[in-house]
């Protein structure tokens, strides 16, 4: 299992994947891309109320929206994933230095670009950071994301975020999966992506980033709805290159937030192995979001990705350029969907439809051409 990393062989235990196996990959991934989901209803959201975790691929993805969007959001939560920029464009940094060598990560070159992003406008104001808390994860039995690569991204926003609002973990005997109180295999196994360690990471994250929430009870029912949505909706239909990104998201929207606006919204990034298309929705129905969600009235989002030939085989969030030299500015591809499908969930639902009625009449006059 590798979460965090991007190989261009597929192989389990050292053995090249079987051919049949291989071909049962490439037909759910097929199948991924033909299955049609519902558009995304508007749900009048808080707009202030905006916050973003991820593990592995998806926490270096979650720290570049945090940083390159710091005004939108509130807070970040990152699981086995190091510093904004880490990779340098560069795959190869990004398989060493960023996942198994931290002694090679210079942080104050880190923060030297990030300033440099900032004053060219390519990313937000990085005073926007100061206002927003940081969680932090690494488990201790990780052997596919060095602990010390987590403990880099700390040193990181010890620059731009205020000492008290960093939250660093990392005394929870979790191998390479996130940690929950409930689901998963054992504790430190490494044979799954989600583990129970008596930790309930979703919790104790948007805890720090929000303050005074209710943490669910073993008892808490789910009564809220779990969507499919289409993601191709938020693509820019103008760009020709792929952007590795599903057909198809996830959302729970808890029962609280069915009817009533100014709901929370937070997004979790799932990790390199983990999208839809090789775990279905198993990864995102066992992290325990879900329940915080319920329990707190946040909508929680799990945009997905998706495999894309050799340049991204696992379906890993792009954290090293595979999509483009921008990946990691505010005119990321990646980023712009997920913004988007943010976008949407803030509007209310006269602004939805009104976007709707304007499509509609684009498409007619296309037509009529």
């Amino acid at each position: 299992m590798i979460l965090g990393l991007l190989v261009i062989t597929m192989n389990v235990s050292s053995r090249i994947i079987p051919y049949f196996l291989c071909v049962a990959i490439f037909n759910k991934i097929v199948n991924a891309e033909l299955t049609e989901a519902s558009p995304l209803k508007a749900y009048e959201a808080d707009l202030h109320g905006l916050s973003v975790s991820g593990m592995g691929a998806g926490g270096y993805m979650a720290g570049q929206l945090y940083v390159a969007n710091s005004l939108m959001f509130n807070g970040v939560g990152i699981i086995a994933a190091g510093p904004y920029f880490c990779a340098w464009r560069n795959l190869t940094v990004a398989k060493s230095d960023c996942t198994m060598t931290p002694s090679k990560i210079d942080v104050e070159k880190l923060v030297d670009i990030t300033y440099a992003l900032s004053e060219t406008e390519q990313i937000d104001n990085t005073e926007f950071m100061n206002d927003g808390k940081v969680f932090l994860l690494a488990g201790k039995h990780d052997r596919n994301v060095n602990p010390g690569v987590v403990k880099k991204a700390e040193d990181y926003f010890n620059y731009f975020v205020d000492k008290e609002d960093i939250k660093a973990v990392y005394d929870v005997e979790a191998a390479h999966a996130f940690p929950t109180d409930r689901y998963g295999q054992k504790c430190g196994a490494g044979i799954s992506n989600v583990e129970n360690c008596g930790y309930n990471t979703a919790f104790e994250l948007l805890q720090h980033i929000y303050t005074n929430l209710e943490r669910p009870s073993a008892e808490l029912k789910l009564n809220g709805e779990f969507l499919e949505f289409d993601q191709h909706e938020f693509k820019d239909h103008s760009i020709d290159r792929s952007p590795s990104v599903d057909r198809v998201g996830f959302a729970y929207i808890p029962s609280g937030c069915q009817d009533k606006p100014g709901c929370r919204v937070h997004v979790m990034l799932h990790g390199c192995n983990q999208g839809r298309d090789l775990q279905g929705d198993s990864f995102v129905t066992q992290l325990g979001y879900n329940e915080v969600g319920e329990e707190n009235d946040i909508i929680i989002v799990y945009p997905q990705a998706l495999p894309w030939g050799n340049f991204n085989p696992l379906g890993c969030w792009d954290w090293w350029g595979y999509t483009s030299p921008s990946y990691a500015l505010k005119s990321s591809i990646q980023m712009n969907i997920i913004n988007g499908i943010l976008d949407r969930l803030l509007e209310t639902k006269l602004q939805a439809g009104q976007k709707e009625e304007e499509e509609v009449e684009e498409r007619h006059a296309t037509d009529e051409l």
